[in-house]
């Protein structure tokens, strides 16, 4: 039987934004998503826009799509995936152990013991880096992706083109990760998440990080104990890593929910906590130059007299390491994701535009609009 060896491609969500990633590829016959996740807008969630697909040519039914591959845990790219079970039962998902711990985890704390159940009863599949899955039309093999614990890039052999999803990545390693493992064969197609890919003038994360890691240094000088907000749970892991590493004498609390992620990571065979880690529980008061780690009431953050150091960081590649993993996968075509624009964008120049006069780049760009369907045969 004879079938069309077009590759297609829709995001349904996180095109040229940040929130419900979510992105259709059909590979001749068969049909699948690249990560499933929820948005944030105010306060409000939504998510990928599944019946844009419907309203196209491309599916009749959720029930075409035979397979979701999952990058990474953070709900921007995991956080529908129980939405869309409802929809199809029968998809199965892909994904490593240590996304699937922090998924569930995730879930219950977000959204409900429920979801969380469904999410872990369906026909979630864990992988491993390296592993190669054969499907009735291509074959899928999985690759470290750097950014957080147990993310992965999607790398897909279909009629002897290759197309490599990368997901959140970093080029370089993290407090937690060894950055991303680069495949050895050459790639015909990219599906880049490109935060950073419009904006040369934001950097690397380092400078943050110090700024950060110099607030609590003058804190504990001054005799008091710091607080850190979590704001992601994959993020407090990173930062507890980074903690114990710059303050190796200092005590560290974690508050029960965050130290519960923790204990379940140590499970799976991440090492994290150290000897100076302990359970916020089991103390009433936090001794001077200590540092507690959490999400705590303001009520709590109130008892304990902290100082609190709210400032984020980054876990993604900066425009030059963007440029940099681009020139070294050299891909023929690049489709540039979950990269949104920014206010003075037009004062510097795109990836694209960086790379337009490089003789060494052969690659051209597309930057997918959400629900636009594009035919990425090459």
């Amino acid at each position: 039987m004879r079938y069309s060896r077009d590759i297609l491609f829709m995001p349904l969500g996180g095109g040229q934004s940040v929130g419900a990633s979510c992105y259709y590829l059909q590979l001749g016959p068969q049909k699948v998503l690249l990560d499933c996740g929820k948005g944030w807008n105010n306060g409000l969630h939504f998510s990928p826009n599944f019946y844009a697909l419907l309203e196209s040519s491309l599916v009749q039914s959720l029930g075409e799509i035979s397979d979701i591959y999952i990058s990474h845990a953070h709900l921007d790219h995991v956080g529908a995936v129980p939405e869309f079970l409802a929809e199809n039962p029968q998809v199965a998902v892909y994904m490593t152990d240590i996304t699937k711990a922090l998924a569930e985890y995730q879930f219950y704390l977000t959204v409900g013991k429920e979801s969380r159940q469904a999410f872990a009863m369906q026909n979630i599949f864990c992988v491993s880096y390296l592993e190669c899955i054969r499907k009735k039309e291509y074959t899928v093999t999985f690759f470290p992706a750097g950014h957080i614990s147990g993310a992965m890039m999607t790398l897909f052999n279909f009629c002897g083109k290759k197309i490599l999803y990368t997901g959140d990545y970093s080029l370089h390693g993290t407090a937690m990760t060894h950055g991303c493992k680069v495949p050895d064969e050459p790639i015909d197609i990219m599906i880049l998440c490109g935060l950073h890919a419009r904006h040369p003038s934001l950097c690397h994360s380092d400078m943050k990080l110090n700024r950060i890691f110099g607030k609590i240094r003058n804190t504990f000088c001054e005799g008091s104990s710091v607080y850190y907000c979590v704001r992601q749970l994959s993020k407090g892991l990173e930062f507890l890593a980074m903690a114990n590493k710059a303050f190796p004498n200092t005590m560290v609390y974690l508050d029960v929910k965050f130290f519960k992620l923790v204990e379940q990571f140590e499970r799976l065979g991440v090492k994290i906590l150290q000897p100076n880690n302990y359970l916020l529980n089991e103390f009433k008061n936090i001794p001077p130059r200590s540092m507690v780690i959490g999400d705590l009431s303001p009520m709590r953050l109130k008892d304990l007299s902290l100082i609190r150091v709210d400032e984020d960081f980054s876990l993604h590649d900066d425009f030059r390491e963007t440029v940099e993993f681009v020139k070294q996968i050299n891909p023929r075509l690049c489709v540039i994701v979950h990269s949104p624009s920014f206010p003075d964008e037009n004062l510097y120049k795109t990836i694209e535009q960086e790379l337009l006069f490089d003789s060494e780049c052969h690659t051209q760009f597309i930057f997918a609009k959400d629900t636009e369907c594009y035919n990425l045969n090459i």
